[in-house]
């Protein structure tokens, strides 16, 4: 045990390092004095072991800020958003500063675009054959106001055309 121990360096692989780690747990406390350069040793790799599996996920999750655009989805920005709250303390320290401004920029901007589509969506939902051709005409104006991307968001916008067309005919008769 203590030649594989002594013989631990940053190229060893994780499999023998977990091993070592095992078969260490069942020495008993009496004889781990004896181990104490080969501890500290194994515990250097398991750091090791442990930064690189940080750095991989942190490049990972920077990659995929980057993927992200203006013309992202909101369900796209949340969804990177999500698994980098996921993500370990440690992790996310590795995370570039500018990935991180980066992704908080296009969430804040995501949150907000969401905000007007669901409001025409309210708006939408809340005419009727009741409502005035000012208010059809307000609401047909906050959609043209959205991009195309939160045009297609927009759920029952032919309601508006529907009831335009409804008071012309009232009008007209």
């Amino acid at each position: 045990r203590r030649s594989a121990m002594a013989s631990l360096n940053s190229e060893s692989p994780e499999l023998a390092i977990k091993e070592l780690r095992d078969k260490y747990g069942a020495v008993n406390k009496e004889l781990k004095k004896f181990f104490i350069e080969e501890e500290k040793k194994l515990q250097e790799q398991e750091e090791r072991l442990t930064k690189g599996a940080n750095q991989l996920a942190a490049d990972k999750i920077t990659e995929k800020i980057d993927a992200l655009t203006d013309e992202s989805s909101y369900v796209a920005i949340l969804a990177v958003n999500t698994e980098f709250n996921a993500l370990s303390a440690d992790v996310k320290a590795l995370v570039p500063e500018a990935a991180k401004k980066k992704l908080e920029e296009l969430l804040k901007k995501a949150q907000s675009s969401q905000a007007a589509v669901e409001e025409v969506n309210k708006s939408i939902e809340a005419l009727s054959e009741k409502s005035t051709k000012e208010d059809i005409q307000k609401v047909e104006e906050a959609y043209q106001a959205l991009s195309l991307n939160q045009q297609a968001q927009v759920i029952g916008y032919e309601k508006i055309a529907t009831l335009l067309a409804a008071l012309e005919l009232k009008e007209g008769a």
